[in-house]
């Protein structure tokens, strides 16, 4: 079952994919289930199910953030909504994400207020252009503060799908740990 917050790591490939759950399905399994995730095609974009999760059903990590409120959802889509209408993925960015340190620290720190900044002013250019790991790290940067076992403790513009996914592993007190395969 996907949850809205559910980060999605595929770990397939030479650099594998992020993805956060954004429309969940009800404690019946029912609803549309949808995934917004940085591609190439573009921009940070909605999808369904299916084209996120179900085509690389073998190779991913899923991360739950613990006794997530309806309040931390409602919060966490709210950024996502407002980095979407500004945000491109950006080819540049993919490479400039090998060039520097993932260590969350003072240039990150700057970028982060920067955006909450733009955010507190109507969020109308957010973020101009992402990876798909720094679009879901950002939301929840953006959404917590740095005390919260849900902020992510490293420079979004600057880490892997898989360096998120081995941090979260390593972040027990925020995060259940699913891998798919077991």
């Amino acid at each position: 079952m996907f949850n809205t917050g559910d980060i999605i790591v595929n770990n397939a490939g030479c650099w594998g994919h992020v993805a956060m759950c954004y429309d969940e399905e009800n404690a019946d399994g029912v609803g549309a289930v949808t995934f917004i995730h940085g591609t190439n095609k573009g921009n940070f974009s909605i999808d369904e199910k299916v084209k996120v999760v179900d085509e690389v059903k073998m190779n991913y990590w899923h991360f739950k953030p613990k006794n997530f409120t309806v309040d931390n959802k409602a919060r966490i889509k709210e950024v996502a909504g407002a980095i979407q209408k500004s945000a491109k993925y950006g080819l540049y960015r993919a490479v400039r994400v090998l060039l520097g340190s993932g260590t969350f620290g003072k240039d990150a720190k700057k970028r982060l207020e920067k955006y909450k900044e733009r955010l507190a002013k109507g969020g109308n250019k957010l973020v101009t252009t992402i990876t798909c790991a720094e679009a879901v790290m950002l939301c929840y940067q953006i959404t917590f503060e740095e005390s919260s076992p849900y902020f992510i403790q490293r420079d979004a513009a600057h880490t892997l799908p898989r360096t998120l996914a081995e941090y979260l592993k390593k972040s027990p007190a925020g995060w259940i740990t699913e891998q798919n395969p077991p």
